[in-house]
């Protein structure tokens, strides 16, 4: 159940930090100049930009993504169980 929590406020997280993207770095945003600054970047496929097309495609891709995690984590749960 904490997972479900945990995983709902990084949502919320992310949406609000793209949010304020949106709104704040429009033009480049400049921290320390010429070392550091922030301007704004989409990126148009999912996690680490794996090109993907059809939403369809990226919700199977995501299922199967967390399918897999949820197998590995539940392996490894029994296995810890059974010493």
């Amino acid at each position: 159940m904490r997972y479900i929590f945990l995983i709902t406020w990084l949502i919320a997280l992310d949406s609000i930090s793209k949010l304020f993207a949106l709104k704040f770095l429009k033009q480049e945003l400049f921290i320390i100049p010429s070392l550091l600054s922030f301007h704004y970047v989409e990126n148009t496929g999912i996690a680490f930009s794996i090109a993907i097309t059809g939403m369809v495609l990226k919700i199977i891709t995501l299922v199967l993504i967390f399918g897999i995690f949820g197998i590995i984590g539940k392996k490894k749960k029994e296995k810890n169980l059974s010493y």
